[in-house]
């Protein structure tokens, strides 16, 4: 009996003995207390680390919450070593325009604020030891500098092949130059990061307010009078209206009236010159003056006037007037001779022309402006 009461004693004594208190255990499982210097540092190389691997979205909006934590903890010295970081990265990235918008030689290309055919479009892409390669889901912000309107989206992410753009809806005033900016900038909550560096402007002018006149008359005889006569007419509308100096075939201004791009590059007056104000008068026909069924020693002329507004860059159709004089209506011109009959009638059409453009020069303003 003595002999199990000193065996049992000895199996509760190593039993004891191996167990830890229950307080005891609890303290040796909790985990490690991590300061927040400790937290922030491993934020820092986690971002790091992750802009080293090429995955620049996820890095960059983690080196957005680095900067802005350590700048609200007063921490200047990791701050600094972030903005460190991130200008010896924005030295490896570039931010172009996209190929439309880039002219022989790589420069810039403008675009106009009448007709918005180019829209503000980047590329971002990365240079490092393995070569340059384009950069996906970083956000590219676009806003106006100059000028004002609308776009489609402020804030786009690059897409697989590095390209991020945007679409002007309108410009508040297109007859002011306007300027769009693509940006890099990473949000992340309060958070911002801007890169200087990575930014591209897409500039959008306003057509010149220079017009060349050119006029031909057939027959010839009053093309001089015309031309001062137009001009003096023009003088109220808010354009520069230049009288065309060269030799002016009538084969060349029947191409430019056409609207073709060649012609017209060869009779603007200067590189600024934007427009081609085109008046074509001419007799249409002469015929010998019938009354009663008898024939008299007189001709009758008709004619007509044909007024052009053409855009010079593309040969587009911005404006046409067009006015007439014939037997019918009794606007007729009349002659002894049948060049003095067409001279008469177009006389009278030159004289038309002059009083519609006093008259109603607003609508070769509207054409010029669009509006």
């Amino acid at each position: 009996m003595k002999r199990w009461y000193h065996v049992c004693v000895a199996v509760l004594l190593v039993v004891t003995g191996c167990t830890t208190p229950p307080a005891e255990r609890t303290e040796s499982t909790a985990p490690p207390t991590v300061s927040a210097e400790d937290e922030i540092e491993a934020m820092m190389g986690r971002a790091s680390s992750l802009l080293d691997e090429g995955a620049f979205s996820e890095g960059l909006s983690l080196m957005a919450r680095v900067l802005s934590r350590a700048e609200a903890e007063g921490r200047r010295d990791l701050a600094a070593r972030v903005r460190e970081r991130l200008e010896r990265l924005e030295d490896q990235l570039v931010l172009e325009p996209s190929t439309p918008w880039l002219e022989e030689g790589l420069t810039q290309r403008t675009a106009s604020t009448l007709r918005v055919e180019l829209q503000p479009e980047v590329i971002l892409s990365y240079t490092g030891s393995g070569g340059k390669v384009v950069v996906p889901d970083v956000p590219v912000v676009f806003s106006f500098v100059s000028g004002g309107g609308r776009v489609s989206q402020r804030v786009v992410r690059t897409n697989e092949y590095g390209q991020a753009g945007t679409v002007i809806l309108s410009f508040d005033d297109p007859k002011e130059e306007q300027i769009v900016e693509a940006r890099v900038v990473v949000e992340e909550g309060d958070s911002r990061l801007a890169f200087d560096r990575l930014v591209v402007r897409f500039v959008y002018r306003a057509p010149s307010r220079k017009v060349v006149l050119l006029p031909l008359v057939r027959p010839g005889e009053e093309e001089g009078t015309i031309a001062e006569v137009l001009k003096e007419a023009l003088a109220g509308i808010p354009y520069v209206v230049q009288l065309y100096e060269g030799d002016l075939s009538s084969g060349l201004f029947i191409q430019a009236f056409r609207g073709e791009r060649d012609a017209l590059e060869q009779v603007k007056q200067t590189e600024d010159t934007a427009y081609a104000l085109l008046v074509l008068v001419e007799s249409t026909g002469v015929f010998p003056l019938e009354l009663g069924g008898r024939t008299y020693k007189l001709y009758v002329a008709e004619g007509r006037a044909d007024v052009r507004l053409v855009r010079i860059e593309d040969g587009a159709l911005l404006y046409e007037k067009v006015l007439e004089r014939n037997r019918e209506a009794g606007t007729h011109g009349q002659g002894p001779t049948e060049d003095r009959a067409a001279l008469d009638v177009v006389r009278g059409l030159v004289e038309d022309v002059r009083v519609f453009f006093r008259e109603h020069g607003t609508e070769l303003v509207e054409g010029l402006t669009g509006e």
